[in-house]
C-alpha cells in the first residue's frame, strides 16, 4: 500500500530522509553505473556507503525512485543491501545503501577463483527466500545485482524492478527481462527469480 500510494505522487515518507550533512561524498569519481543511475562512494556517520543517484530526475523517475526506496526500507535481511535511507542535499534523488568493498558477484569470482561458490549461492537463496516469504519479487536477478560485503557473502541489490505479489497477483511492473512468456504477453513470477544465469 505505502509503496503504491508513494510511487503515484512521487513522494517519499519524511522518515526516509537522513538528516542535513550526515551524507558526504568520498571523492567525486562515479564507481558504477546502471541503466538510470551512477553510485558513488560516501560517508554517512564515519562509514562508507554507497551513493545510488539518479540521472534522470522527470516525474516517472521520482516514482520509481519513491518506490524503490519503500521496497528497500522494508527489507531486514543479512543477504540483502542495507538501506540507511535518502540523501536529498547533495544529489536530488540519492539512496543510502549499505557499501560493498568487493563489488559484483561477477567481479568477485573473477578475482577470487577459489571463492566458496556452494556458500555464495547459499546466500543467494537466503536472500530471494526472504523476499518471496514477504511476497516480493526481485525481477532483475543476475550478476550485476548481486553484491559482495566484507565478510564474503553475497547480498541482492537493486529493487527498481521488484514487485509485489497479493493473493497470486502481481502488482508492479511486468515489462522487464526476468519473465515467463505467456502467448505474446509477459508475466513476472516468483519462480523466474529462480531462473538466475550467473557465473557461479
Amino acid at each position: 500500500m505505502l509503496r503504491t500510494i508513494c510511487g503515484q505522487n512521487g513522494i517519499c515518507p519524511s522518515s526516509f530522509t537522513i538528516r542535513e550533512q550526515a551524507v558526504k561524498k568520498n571523492g567525486e569519481r562515479c564507481i558504477g553505473s546502471g541503466g538510470f543511475a551512477d553510485v558513488y562512494l560516501g560517508i554517512c556517520r564515519g562509514e562508507e556507503v554507497a551513493l545510488k543517484v539518479w540521472r534522470i530526475r522527470d516525474e516517472e523517475a521520482m516514482k520509481d525512485f519513491c518506490k524503490e526506496a519503500v521496497v528497500l526500507n522494508s527489507l531486514r535481511h543479512e543477504n540483502i543491501t542495507s538501506f540507511y535511507g535518502v540523501e536529498t542535499n547533495l544529489f536530488p534523488l540519492c539512496l543510502v545503501c549499505e557499501w560493498m568493498p568487493f563489488g559484483t558477484i561477477v567481479s568477485y569470482l573473477k578475482n577470487q577463483p577459489s571463492a566458496n561458490r556452494l556458500t555464495l549461492l547459499v546466500d543467494i537463496v537466503a536472500g530471494l527466500s526472504d523476499l518471496h516469504n514477504m511476497d516480493i519479487i526481485h525481477g532483475d536477478l543476475k550478476g550485476s545485482n548481486i553484491l559482495i560485503n566484507g565478510q564474503h557473502r553475497a547480498c541482492l541489490c537493486d529493487f527498481g524492478l521488484a514487485a509485489f505479489t497479493y493473493g497470486g497477483r502481481t502488482m508492479g511492473t511486468t515489462s522487464i527481462k526476468a519473465t515467463t512468456t505467456v502467448g505474446r504477453r509477459q508475466k513476472l513470477w516468483i519462480p523466474s527469480d529462480l531462473d538466475f544465469r550467473g557465473p557461479m
